[in-house]
């Protein structure tokens, strides 16, 4: 869930008007920001076969996003519990406002 940055929340919406009263499971996979050099030719090695809607889609969710800074622990396991505690907290909050 992480923040709902990636339109997390209108899935959610979506699983809990179609799925009323079922267990939601989180998983967490946070990934420290990365910069997605897409306009250097290599970048597109892995991307020769994608359609131009995918990238226009990549383009308007890069538009939307909020630069985010990374971690500072240097701990996993501390870096990990606050991931967990940053999706708990955004979720529940979610979740209480439907």
């Amino acid at each position: 869930m992480g923040e709902g940055n990636v339109g997390i929340a209108d899935y959610l919406r979506t699983f809990i008007e179609k799925c009323p009263g079922r267990a939601l499971s989180l998983e967490i996979i946070v990934l420290d920001p990365r910069i997605m050099r897409h306009r250097d030719r290599p970048f597109w090695d892995a991307y020769r076969r994608m359609p131009a809607w995918e990238f226009a889609r990549f383009l308007e969710l890069a538009d939307r996003g909020t630069p985010r800074a990374a971690s500072l622990s240097p701990d996993p396991v501390a870096k990990e519990r606050e991931d967990v505690e940053v999706s708990l907290r955004w979720t529940k909050a979610l979740l209480s406002a439907s």
